[in-house]
């Protein structure tokens, strides 16, 4: 069902002229394999646990706003460099810590 999920919502981004370049999984080979295969032959693989919930967040958050989706992956590449300028403070706690002035414990909805 995941690759099938993850093929669907790519090829939709593939159809708005957006390249995907990396995506980030927390190591599931078979629907990095299928998503090269049929979309984005050039794919390369990032294995990240600490991120997949920032990265469903930021496209659930945008569904069907293909600008919001690119602007929520460039700023989830950025936040993953320690740069949180294009970050939101719903969640990213070092941008909410500089905005609120005190550390906050907000987790990524599921």
């Amino acid at each position: 069902m995941e690759p099938f999920l993850t093929s669907t919502c790519l090829q939709e981004v593939k159809q708005k002229v957006l390249n995907i370049e990396r995506l980030a999984m927390d190591g599931d080979s078979t629907t990095f394999t299928c998503v090269k295969r049929s979309l984005f032959p050039d794919l390369k693989k990032s294995n990240d646990r600490n991120h997949i919930k920032c990265f469903s967040y930021g496209i659930s958050q945008n569904k069907g706003n293909a600008h919001g989706i690119k602007t929520s992956l460039n700023a989830l590449s950025a936040h993953m460099l320690n740069e949180h300028s294009s970050c939101c403070p719903t969640w990213c706690k070092s941008l909410s810590t500089r905005i609120t002035g005190r550390r906050t414990y907000c987790r990524v909805p599921n």
